[in-house]
């Protein structure tokens, strides 16, 4: 009989990962992943214009503006470190993914 070795993977990767889902269900999908990752997984992926409450989800965000990174660290600390360097504050009920895309956006813009 052969011995099998088991190679457990810790890391998920998912690409596009709301991509055809309406926000409830992405919202979901990430709480999930969220509960995994409390599991010891770790979990990788990219997401298009979450909403606000799937947004909070997050713990750790990379935001990248023509494939460098703008941030990443804690979510929590993303609205501090736009509006010191950037010297942009968030307007009160935006959603603050929403917001780091018209930042950068508009610094693309004037560049170009």
């Amino acid at each position: 009989m052969k011995k099998i070795n088991l190679l457990f993977i810790k890391i998920i990767k998912f690409y596009y990962l709301s991509l055809g889902l309406d926000s409830f269900m992405a919202k979901n999908i990430v709480y999930y992943l969220k509960k995994m990752s409390q599991a010891g997984k770790t979990i990788i992926c990219t997401i298009h214009q979450p909403s606000s409450e799937t947004f909070k989800i997050f713990d750790k965000i990379c935001i990248l503006s023509q494939t460098r990174v703008a941030y990443f660290g804690p979510r929590e600390d993303a609205l501090t470190f736009f509006q010191e360097s950037l010297n942009r504050t968030c307007p009160p009920l935006t959603n603050p993914a929403d917001f780091y895309m018209v930042i950068l956006l508009s610094i693309l813009l004037i560049i170009f």
